[in-house]
């Protein structure tokens, strides 16, 4: 049985195997993003060994914790035996990447042919963010399983006149753990709860409004109240929402967020095009390759002018995807 479901999805195992031995190459004892990558090794490696979230490499102990909590507690378990270890946590959050691929091909699997899901695998599994994102201590890769577990289980629960237990339980679960992964995570909650009160699934709408919130109140309250006062300068990612940055103190709330948001799409509106093949090729901020070959040079110029054809096409690809499901399923 299981040698036949192995010959079923060979051609999954063989991509595994590939983003694997590339993730393998890449490793090394060094981080893309610091202080993240950093403060992640240290808490996990405090939860590892019962203290708690808490910086001990500091004179004088930090509780305070900048980032969502569950990445660090993902780590842990691989710091009790290799403590402080970039390498091993690295690798532990490589097969984060390689679940997220192997979820990725069985969501496709479950509504399209088997080329269909091999295609999903593959554009995955080959983006280079992804072998980036999984071969560093960052909380992308789990991220995305729970998106993918999401997705997964909404699919299931839109589809089913009566949801089953376990399902709303991943459900739940998945969308709770995206909301302890990363602050964004709440944009999907709210997104969650619109579909499903335009479900008419008032149950799970409640559901999902209340628990996955309250565990992220119950992570701001511990972060900004019950541990003591802050230092100067302490007040994690929420608090930036409600600073200005781009217009006078007393201008409006909403005159701060539309002007950041125009902003943002006209930095990185020009790059979507390119990032699926080459992401953030413009910044330094993944300049891996410090002497390009001439070859390299001429691709990117190549792929610097094809970008304008891949945004076309791939807005015409996704708005026939759209209508081609809504037609289609109830999701």
């Amino acid at each position: 049985m299981i040698s036949q479901k192995l010959r079923d999805h060979r051609y999954l195992l063989v991509i595994c195997i590939l983003f694997a031995i590339l993730g393998f190459l890449r490793l090394n004892d060094l981080s893309l993003l610091n202080p993240d990558s950093a403060r992640y090794l240290i808490i996990g490696n405090s939860l590892a060994h019962g203290k708690g979230f808490v910086d001990n490499t500091q004179p004088d102990p930090d509780r305070f914790v900048v980032h969502a909590p569950l990445y660090p507690i993902i780590t842990a378990p691989v710091q009790i035996v290799f403590p402080l270890s970039l390498i091993a946590v690295k690798i532990w959050t490589m097969f984060w990447g390689i679940l997220a691929i192997v979820l990725m091909y069985f969501w496709v699997l479950s509504f399209s042919s088997r080329r269909s899901a091999l295609i999903a695998a593959l554009l995955i599994a080959f983006n280079p963010l992804t072998l980036i994102y999984s071969t560093e201590v960052l909380s992308e890769a789990p991220f995305l399983v729970f998106i993918l577990l999401f997705l997964i289980f909404a699919e299931k629960i839109s589809t089913a006149e009566t949801p089953r237990n376990k399902d709303i339980i991943i459900f739940l679960l998945s969308i709770t753990c995206l909301t302890l992964l990363r602050e964004i995570g709440l944009a999907i909650v709210l997104a969650a709860v619109l579909f499903l009160i335009y479900q008419k699934k008032w149950k799970i709408a409640i559901l999902t409004l209340i628990i996955p919130p309250g565990f992220f109140v119950l992570w701001y309250l511990r972060n900004h109240l019950w541990i003591g006062e802050l230092s100067p300068g302490q007040g994690g990612n929420i608090s930036l929402i409600f600073q200005h940055f781009v217009t006078p103190p007393d201008a409006p709330l909403i005159n701060e967020l539309g002007l950041r948001i125009f902003l943002k799409l006209k930095e990185y509106g020009i790059h979507l095009g390119g990032m699926i093949f080459y992401p953030l090729y413009t910044t330094l901020q993944f300049k891996l390759n410090l002497f390009p070959s001439s070859l390299h040079i001429f691709l990117m110029d190549m792929m610097a002018i094809g970008k304008y054809f891949v945004v076309v096409a791939l807005i015409t690809i996704l708005l026939r995807g759209i209508y081609i499901d809504i037609k289609s399923t109830k999701t």
